[in-house]
């Protein structure tokens, strides 16, 4: 990466889709990948072939969209669902959801608060919770590990809606 190329991770919304659209229609009718306008400039290319794969994922079904179903089905690994999406995806969803409610809470936005603390991290612990029990009946490995997964995150889902 040289000195005048940066990587940029982006946060796409709708309204940039109209934008990065107009970049992709003028990227196709270029006659050459090296002659850009000026105001293109800033993009370097990886930067730029980013950018557009997120926004041609995000028409058809994202891949955002795809994980969250993945989970829900349980065809992930009883391993990845547990500990990426129960134990370090849980913890993050619930202190960040937990700091809010408390912030909201402390200046007297109290429907807020709740609507925060409770609107993030309840269904993503039963998105999360179903994702597990769905893996773990399809895990082929020891029962014991299927169990232990479901009891654990049957538990820590609880205390973290909870709390």
């Amino acid at each position: 990466m040289s000195l005048l190329t940066t990587e940029i991770d982006f946060q796409i919304d709708d309204a940039d889709l109209q934008v990065v659209q107009y970049f992709k229609n003028l990227q196709d009718q270029s006659p050459s990948p090296l002659i850009v306008p000026a105001w293109q400039a800033p993009f370097s290319e990886l930067c730029y072939d980013k950018l557009l794969n997120r926004i041609d994922n995000i028409g058809n079904n994202g891949t955002i969209m795809k994980h969250l179903s993945r989970v829900w089905h349980g065809t992930l690994s009883l391993e990845k669902v547990f500990w990426e999406w129960a134990v370090f995806g849980g913890i993050a969803i619930n202190v960040a959801s937990s700091i809010g409610f408390l912030i909201l809470a402390l200046n007297n936005y109290l429907i807020a608060a709740v609507i925060v603390g409770y609107g993030l991290s309840l269904p993503y612990n039963l998105l999360v919770t179903v994702g597990v029990f769905r893996s773990a009946d399809r895990y082929t490995g020891e029962k014991r590990w299927a169990d232990l997964a479901k009891l654990t995150t049957m538990i820590a889902m609880v205390l973290l809606s909870v709390t």
